[in-house]
């Protein structure tokens, strides 16, 4: 399973930043998607009472209502499930124009005014007050204040009938206010509000409700955004390219058209966007014999994700977001719609400059056939971790300092993720590892060699643990109790056609099946077909914690890292161009070195080595001085609290 994904990684003084698409809020011409202000006048849920200052009202006034909120402790009204607020329209609900005769349904009005009550969450009230005035047109403007007290059926008759309304209705129990709920509503868990209106009902929203939940800005959690509305609110702002593509998602980077004050390059956002599967009965399904027509479709849909999984990967990624050396999540935006103008571009300026074994292995957007208006979309925004390491060659970017540095980075951010969430990746491919420099606005290609005296950080180069789909980690603390309900994970038994690829081709699709092996019987070289009645009887699940998984991806990188040069003696020149016999010496001594670690991490290596996890590896490396703890205390300074010589 190839990917070749460029994303996400947090810079140290970003604790704030929001979102990189965010800028397009601050213009003058605000994004539909922008958050309201969310204050506590907008309340729609009010309680309506009259004082007694009737004599100065007619029968021919007009009632404006000032609507004010009441008693957080109110029961009256169930919100929809999933939503802590309540609507929040941005102007006070006023009383229509409407002609005399209507105000002639008192129980219209008094339901309007009582089973409108909801929770604001204040506890002092204003004074119960009237105040009238005339105007021009035979109407009289009514304020009302309310003083958060159950209003009494005396009070409500005695204002119906100062207001000429005959046969007030009865004053319902507190119990009896209920929101109605109908059969239809139940089984699609919504509530209907109190004053009879229907809540959302859209059947996509309702099945993408999992992801709005997840979204960072509020508006978005309504439901899915017009892919066409939210496109050209970017378009003004960004240039979008395509960068990348993986087995379930496109990623396109975003890039500031106009140079911004509070934003540099490194400040770069990612998108990864990923095509959801439709609702459950929403596509034909045809038993028998099938047209052309049909299993193209049903071929579609198979290359879709499921919410549940791009759920599962959101949640991964805001776990591991504050962990040093993993990619920075910024907001999840769900879309609906045909792909639209720059995406449209970018994926066909993308497909035209790749060889013709290369191509896009997703449709054209622009065709006609490729998408329906009712297509889902998730897109996930994360900082731009710079260049993966899928096509790089590392003889570009310092060769075995490169190696080095790249490998150790690598390591130390697993060791911590072990460590603070207990993760594995489990998909940890060379496509999967991002690089860039930390020197601001510096190319990662000939870097200059420094700090020769220590024994790690010797190209600058910064590494980012990116794409999280087949992972697994706990989601509360790890020093708590593990929980079922705590757990994100992918069950990789459910679709072995990952454990059945060519070798061939790739190794990388021999470290499926090792780690495979390695999870249920403790041995990467093991037969799981032949002996799975004994891996079966171990009870062990992908739900469950094996970290050697991640030693076998160390494996695999370092393996393919080293065998794209070979040992060299002599001089070696230094990305300056010089040549330096203390470069040289510390070359040499970095490649037996790397030499060494991989031989300890060959597969049939592994077992008797003395290694479980990656933390056990980086504590070998201080043991033998491979590094230094000033190497690991600075890599991983990000964390604030504690030290990774504390783990290990």
């Amino acid at each position: 399973m190839a990917r070749k994904i460029v994303y996400g990684k947090r810079p140290k003084d970003s604790s704030t930043f929001v979102g990189f698409t965010a800028l397009a809020s601050s213009s003058p011409s605000k994004p539909e998607w922008s958050s309201p202000n969310d204050t506590a006048e907008n309340h729609t849920n009010h309680v309506v009472k009259v004082d007694n200052k009737r004599s100065e009202i007619g029968p021919e006034c007009k009632l404006e209502r000032t609507l004010r909120p009441v008693d957080g402790n109110s029961r009256r009204f169930k919100h929809e499930k999933g939503n802590s607020k309540p609507r929040t329209p941005t102007t006070p609900r006023t009383a229509l124009d409407e002609p005399e005769e209507k105000l002639s349904s008192p129980h219209r009005r008094s339901r309007e005014g009582l089973e409108n009550n909801d929770s604001s969450g204040t506890k002092e009230h204003p004074r119960r007050k009237l105040k009238a005035t005339k105007v021009p047109n035979k109407s009289a403007t009514l304020s009302l204040n309310v003083d958060g007290k159950e209003m009494t059926q005396q009070c409500l008759s005695e204002a119906f009938e100062t207001l000429q309304i005959s046969n007030p209705p009865d004053l319902p129990a507190k119990s009896q206010v209920k929101p109605r709920r109908t059969t239809r509503n139940r089984q699609h868990g919504i509530s209907s509000s109190a004053s009879g209106r229907p809540a959302h009902r859209d059947p996509l929203a309702v099945y993408t409700r999992p992801l709005l939940q997840l979204c960072v800005d509020k508006t978005g959690r309504k439901a899915p955004t017009r892919f066409s509305t939210w496109s050209d609110t970017l378009e003004p702002y960004f240039r979008i390219a395509k960068i990348a593509e993986a087995s379930y998602g496109e990623v396109y980077r975003l890039s500031l058209k106009c140079q911004h004050p509070n934003f540099s390059r490194s400040d770069e956002s990612v998108l990864k966007i990923i095509a959801l599967k439709p609702p459950d009965g929403t596509v034909p399904y045809k038993k028998g014999r099938k047209t052309k027509k049909q299993l193209v479709l049903e071929e579609k849909i198979a290359g879709m994700s499921s919410v549940e999984a791009v759920e599962s990967e959101v949640r991964l990624l805001q776990r591991m977001t504050h962990v040093p050396g993993f990619t920075n999540f910024r907001e999840i935006r769900v879309l609906q719609g045909k792909p639209h103008g720059p995406f449209v571009t970018a994926w066909q300026e993308w497909d035209e400059g790749r060889p013709d074994e290369k191509k896009s292995i997703f449709p054209d957007p622009a065709a006609e056939s490729s998408y329906d208006d009712s297509q889902l979309w998730a897109v996930i925004e994360m900082q731009d971790a710079g260049t993966d390491l899928e096509d790089l060659k590392m003889a570009e970017v310092g060769g075995v300092f490169g190696v080095w540095d790249i490998f150790w980075g690598v390591a130390m951010s697993l060791g911590k993720g072990e460590e603070e969430a207990r993760f594995e990746h489990r998909d940890l491919h060379m496509g999967n590892i991002c690089i860039k420099s930390t020197v601001p606005e510096k190319d990662i290609q000939s870097p200059a060699l420094k700090n020769l005296d220590r024994n790690y950080n010797f190209t600058g180069l910064e590494t980012t643990i990116i794409d999280y789909t087949l992972s697994r980690a706990q989601m509360t603390s790890a020093t708590q109790p593990e929980t079922d309900d705590a757990i994100a994970f992918l069950d990789l038994e459910g679709d072995t056609a990952l454990f059945e690829g060519d070798e061939s081709v790739e190794y990388q699709y021999a470290i499926y099946r090792m780690m495979r092996a390695y999870m249920w019987l403790d041995d990467p070289l093991a037969d799981i077909h032949a002996r799975w009645h004994e891996a079966d009887a171990t009870g062990r699940t992908w739900k469950g914690y094996h970290p050697q998984t991640n030693l076998i991806w160390l494996h695999f990188i370092l393996h393919e890292m080293m065998k794209q040069f070979s040992t060299r003696r002599g001089k070696s020149k230094t990305a300056k161009g010089a040549w330096d016999n203390n470069i040289e010496r510390k070359r040499v001594e970095l490649e037996a070195l790397l030499k060494e670690l991989q031989d300890l991490l060959v597969p049939h290596n592994l077992p008797s080595s003395g290694l479980h996890c990656v933390k056990d590896l980086v504590a070998l490396a201080l043991k033998k001085h491979w590094l230094d703890e000033e190497d690991v205390t600075t890599v991983l300074a990000e964390d604030g609290n504690r030290s990774f010589l504390a783990v290990v």
